[in-house]
């Protein structure tokens, strides 16, 4: 698995604002000219149909959706939104520093970390972990009981023809219902004991290597399952003690090139860098020196691009950042010496000629084209009305403005969901534009709201339930972070 080189400890937010105007204003954010007013932001969140739950983090994600769409339209208007290679460098930088940091950390583990065959033989021999291959038919537990009984029929028919000799890895390719392994040949990689439903475990487990089982039912329905020979399950150890492998070599040549280069972390570090955690967009140019080492240093401005990297989905922003500023010292500490390091291995990188493919570019570049127009054409950014040669760059300005109202009314009805920036364009179009938060004002506007709310509940007759906005997906993420832990259920094999 790849390291990444931005190591963030949990992300955000309390709202960190952009400067506070006075206590009265009724601004809550202006960007890019256009101006969010604390009875907008009202406006918008009790037009939201369905359930929906009046918090400073559902408004500051609000004002946070509405900064990034609003940024984005007015770039649409001045003619800066394009996929030529330096627009896309720029939006999509964190995916492909990462891609050249690990590119380069592979090289360094291909000259270091041979794994041989007798290491792979050894940790065979210790069976602490096995590689399954089954065949799956489904068939649900609460599944009719006819279903049930076709089900059955066609795993015992292909049973049969395996105990006449048919290949094991043919048959699963041509029948498994579980599609993911069947593409391999019907093997799940190489598990420990313990992962799988109980009685596929305990079939898995009984078996000698190269023996099959006769038809094993689980929650899933039907197996026949087969433990692999040493020989075949040598590709999957490889794999795994190669992951390992990586790992530590990965932080050994990090180690060595901190101490080559002199890594030093300044003593005022930490406070340096929750104090711009306060106020990010105030320290994005930040040159105050985090840590230093020869030829360079990692500065306040290199921290914060890469957290506006990892906060770049407005809907979790606020509970990242509340996150991360509550972080021990030390957990800084280790976060700004992972950051640091990964600086000079990606300088190493590229004194070496690390680069993307032309293939690699190819790719990049269209997928962001496509994500940029579906963007275009969900807000209304296209047409005449915005062709650079036969309008004024103010009345573009003024259309994308009113594009990014109805956006927002349609979003509220119901009629359209709210979308994330691709890539860290949103972070990239903040870096370039002028924009001012008013935490109070944003206070202002959510209290407008519950007030109409609990009007029009009274008028209603009740009280309307409260939950959460569901937000779609936008372009590719960057750094999203874990998902909430589902519920206790079976590893399907």
């Amino acid at each position: 698995m790849r390291r990444n080189l931005m190591v963030v400890v949990g992300l955000t937010a309390v709202v960190a604002g952009c400067g506070i105007f006075s206590a009265h204003s009724s601004v809550v954010e202006v960007a890019a000219g256009q101006e969010l007013s604390a009875d907008r932001l009202a406006d918008i969140l009790t037009r939201v149909k369905g359930q929906v739950t009046f918090n400073t983090n559902m408004a500051t994600f609000v004002t946070g959706l509405w900064t990034d769409v609003t940024l984005f339209g007015q770039a649409v208007a001045d003619n800066k939104v394009n996929a030529d290679s330096a627009f896309v460098a720029d939006a999509m930088w964190p995916m492909i520093e990462e891609t050249l940091y690990s590119r380069w950390i592979d090289t360094i583990v291909a000259r270091r970390g041979t794994i041989s065959n007798a290491t792979i033989d050894s940790a065979y021999k210790t069976d602490k972990s096995r590689v399954g291959q089954h065949i799956l038919i489904e068939a649900k537990p609460d599944a009719p009981k006819e279903v049930k009984d076709i089900a059955r029929r066609k795993i015992d028919a292909i049973l049969a023809k395996l105990k006449g000799g048919a290949n094991f890895g043919a048959l699963a390719m041509q029948n498994s219902d579980d599609k993911g392994s069947a593409r391999d040949s019907g093997y799940l990689g190489l598990k420990p004991k313990g992962v799988y439903d109980p009685a596929f475990d305990k079939a898995l487990w009984s078996l000698k290597p190269g023996e099959m089982s006769g038809v094993v039912a689980s929650a899933f329905g039907y197996h026949i399952i087969r433990l692999a020979s040493a020989a075949e399950a040598a590709r999957f150890w490889r794999d795994s003690l190669s992951l390992g492998v990586r790992a530590a070599v990965s932080e050994s040549y990090e180690g060595e090139m901190a101490t080559k280069n002199d890594l030093k972390i300044d003593a005022n570090a930490i406070p340096h860098m929750r104090t711009a955690l306060d106020d990010r967009q105030a320290h994005i140019k930040d040159k105050t020196a985090l840590a230093t080492y020869k030829g360079g240093a990692f500065t306040t401005g290199d921290f914060i691009r890469w957290i506006n990297a990892a906060l770049s989905d407005p809907s979790r922003t606020a509970d990242q950042e509340a996150g991360l500023k509550g972080q021990p010292d030390s957990a800084f500490k280790k976060m700004v010496t992972r950051m640091s390091q990964g600086q000079i291995v990606l300088n190493e990188a590229r004194a070496n000629k690390t680069q993307l493919s032309v293939e690699e570019w190819k790719q990049l570049r269209e997928g962001f084209s496509n994500a940029i127009d579906t963007l275009k054409a969900t807000i209304g950014l296209t047409g005449p009305d915005f062709d650079v040669a036969k309008t004024s760059a103010s009345s573009r300005s003024k259309k994308a403005a009113e594009k990014v109202d109805e956006y927002f009314n349609d979003v509220t009805a119901g009629r359209k969901q709210p979308r994330m920036l691709p890539g860290i364009l949103a972070a990239t179009l903040r870096e370039h534009a002028s924009t001012k938060f008013n935490a109070v004002a944003l206070q202002h506007g959510l209290d407008l709201a519950k007030a109409k709310h609990a009007a029009d509940s009274v008028k209603a007759g009740g009280v309307a339930p409260e939950g959460p906005i569901k937000v779609s997906p936008g372009g590719p993420p960057v750094n999203p972070g874990p998902p909430p832990a589902p519920a206790p259920a079976p590893k399907k094999p």
